[in-house]
């Protein structure tokens, strides 16, 4: 009988372990599928003519293009309630972990290294490379 129920609750404790990395790991991924499709309804709504392509294995994730002006944007999946802070041209920070009231002081803090690459690129130069 003890064994039984130490199964069972073994079982449920994987079951759930699995569910929470499953999460994990599909939940940025739908939420920038979200932003992308938001941003193509923004547009759309406005009637500007455009042309969006995500961009895989480069400095940035989009490439929109208005008026043959070519804008780059780099996608950046925070935590609800964080806050980044813009401390120079390429040194930002994540801050986090405050709490959801207003004016609540952020316990963690981290540097966003993964965009320094976007944010130090000149972009003068990809004007006229083709998205």
């Amino acid at each position: 009988m003890a064994g039984d129920t130490m199964e069972f609750l073994i079982i449920i404790i994987v079951i759930s372990v699995i569910i929470f990395l499953l999460i994990k790991a599909f939940l940025p991924l739908i939420r920038r599928k979200n932003l992308i499709k938001s941003l193509t309804n923004f547009l759309n709504h406005l009637g500007i003519s455009y042309k969006l392509t995500i961009i895989k294995h480069d400095k940035y994730d989009l490439s929109l293009n208005i008026n043959n002006k070519t804008y780059f944007i780099k996608l950046l999946l925070i935590p609800d309630n964080a806050t980044i802070q813009i401390n120079s041209k390429t040194t930002w920070e994540l801050l986090y972990g405050g709490g959801a009231n207003i004016g609540s002081v952020h316990s963690s803090s981290r540097h966003l290294s993964e965009i320094i690459p976007f944010l130090a690129q000149d972009y003068d130069a990809k004007k006229n490379r083709p998205a």
